[in-house]
């Protein structure tokens, strides 16, 4: 009965994990795979919203949004998902330190914990787990 629920156990851990893939270093984009290109712009959207992005663009005939700056302190972030005829979803971004600054530099997966850069990936990288979906990562 002990070995039972010990391979059961199991068996659910990796089924959890099965959606997920750690990303290689330097990535500097998520791809969720979605069989419907409406319900991946709707879902992502929600998401977005719910962490405080709001929309500068959103074309649903294209696939496309670009989300407005979300500030968290001194760094200030933009996403953008562009949604394939298939309905697979591909989040970008950039981010940039001090508004002094004007210059964006595109997010990518590197940097150590709590840094800018680190934090900018943490955020693609949450958007797209919370969707539930399989995500890679390129």
């Amino acid at each position: 009965m002990k070995q039972l629920f010990l391979i059961l156990l199991f068996s659910i851990a990796i089924v959890s994990h099965s959606n997920a893939q750690d990303a290689p270093k330097r990535s500097t984009k998520a791809i969720i795979e979605y069989n419907n290109k409406g319900e991946a712009l709707q879902e992502i959207a929600w998401i977005l919203s719910e962490k405080g992005f709001y929309f500068e663009e959103v074309n649903e005939t294209i696939g496309i949004m670009s989300t407005g700056i979300l500030a968290d302190g001194k760094t200030e972030y933009r996403l953008n998902v562009v949604v394939d005829g298939e309905g697979n979803a591909m989040i970008t971004g950039q981010y940039r330190v001090d508004v002094i600054d004007n210059k964006f530099t595109i997010i990518e997966n590197r940097g150590m914990n709590g840094s800018p850069v680190k934090n900018a990936w943490n955020i693609l990288e949450e958007v797209a787990t919370e969707t539930g979906m399989p995500v890679r990562y390129e």
